[in-house]
This record gives C-alpha cells, structure tokens and sequence, in this order.
C-alpha cells in the first residue's frame, strides 16, 4: 500500500553483486549457462518484464535445471609443477545432490521426490518455450 507522496519502488536489473567490485566477470561466467542461452543478450529494462521473468526462471527454467541436467562438481584442485589441474567429480543434477546430503531432512527428501515425479522433461520444455515467447512479445510491445 502506497502513501501519499510516496513512490513504488522501482525494478531494477542489475549484472553484479551489490558492493563487489570487478564482479562482472563472475556474474557473467554463471549468466552464460542460466541467463543468456535463453534471453540472449538483450537489455531487459522494462519493469513490466521482470515479473514474468522471476516466473520463468523459479517455475520451469529452474525445474528443469535442477532436476534434470547435470552439473560437474569440482572435488579438488592438484598443483602440478606450474599447471593446476582440477579434478571433477561424476556428474549429477542437484536433485541427486540434495537426496545424497546428509543435510536434508527426510522431510524434504520425500517432498523432493514428489515433485520430481510430477515432472515432464518434455513439458517443461515446452513451457520453458512458450513462457520466453510471451516475455519478447511483452518487451516489444512496451518498448
């Protein structure tokens, strides 16, 4: 609820950690596999955006990452004269990960389980689809 004189706040899209200096680079290195493979490299500046977006990464996008494509997790990393040589271990979704950790309660895991067994792979990459169609339509039109 907005008071008088008072302004809504407004969304802001921002490409680095707040206070982190020269972060650029790390946000990017991440963005590559989670943003622009989907979104390109557009600029989302409109505010009417965001709200679809936000819906599209922790529905489908994030559903489909995190149940079904694997990551590589690095184990260790072994200096070997001047080179370093990283050593990963086999790769899996981080719904293995979390059913693998002690640090998840029986509660969660079986949550957990539930919804993965509500999941279409096929489905989700439909909406994923369908969902990025309605974001470049709203950013076109509002543009």
């Amino acid at each position: 609820m907005a008071y008088l004189g008072q302004r809504p706040k407004p969304v802001l899209f921002t490409r680095a950690r707040a206070y982190q200096k020269n972060d650029n680079a790390h946000v990017e290195q991440r963005n590559w596999t989670r943003v622009r493979q989907h979104f390109g490299y557009e600029r989302y500046d409109n505010p009417a955006v965001a709200p679809l977006i936000n819906t599209l990464c922790q529905g489908a996008l994030g559903d489909l990452l995190n149940h079904f494509l694997p990551t590589l997790k690095l184990e260790a990393k072994v200096r070997q004269g001047e080179r370093i040589v990283r050593k990963y271990g086999e790769p899996q979704t981080p719904y293995a990960r979390a059913l693998a950790a002690q640090e998840v309660s029986p509660e969660q895991k079986t949550g957990l389980q539930t919804h993965h067994a509500r999941l279409n792979p096929f489905q989700l990459g439909r909406d994923l689809e369908t969902q990025k169609k309605r974001i470049e339509a709203r950013r076109r039109l509002e543009a």
